[in-house]
């Protein structure tokens, strides 16, 4: 048998088995996350996973809030074609309905509607009352920019 068959079939036998690992690994890639891959991926070296850093907006608002619903058709509904809605959601919370002192805030609050900027649910910062949506984006990325 010549020396050239015996490596093409050895490096054909070597692709066909690394096809065939790499479609046993597509379905388990698919139900993992990258974040989950990567702490499980660290783990296995005996390292410690990064911590995940979560940002959220949380926007405390009455049902009969005017400035409140004004706020949700102008501010909101742009914020939502932001690049940054993916990694900040924002979550709106009626304050008739929900525990706010079991939140974290770092003060009452005083005015309606408030956006309370999170980071790994502790208060970073907030923005009281309604402004102009360029204001609004303008102090959400103020507020960011200290907070790292």
């Amino acid at each position: 048998m010549p020396v050239w068959f015996c490596v093409l079939s050895s490096s054909l036998m070597l692709r066909r088995f690394l096809a065939a690992a790499f479609i046993a690994l597509v379905p388990v890639t698919l139900v993992i996350s990258p974040i989950q891959a990567a702490r499980e991926l660290t783990s296995l070296f005996g390292g410690k996973p990064a911590p995940v850093i979560r940002y959220e907006i949380l926007v405390f608002e009455r049902e009969s809030c005017a400035y409140c619903e004004v706020f949700r058709d102008n501010i909101a509904a742009r914020y939502k074609a932001t690049a940054h809605a993916a990694t900040m959601p924002m979550r709106f919370i009626d304050i008739d309905k929900a525990d706010t002192d079991a939140l974290g805030l770092k003060s009452q609050l005083t005015m309606l509607p408030t956006a309370v900027v999170m980071k790994d649910g502790a208060e970073v910062d907030r923005v009281p009352g309604l402004v102009a949506p360029n204001t609004f984006f303008a102090l959400v990325q103020h507020i960011l920019n200290g907070a790292e």
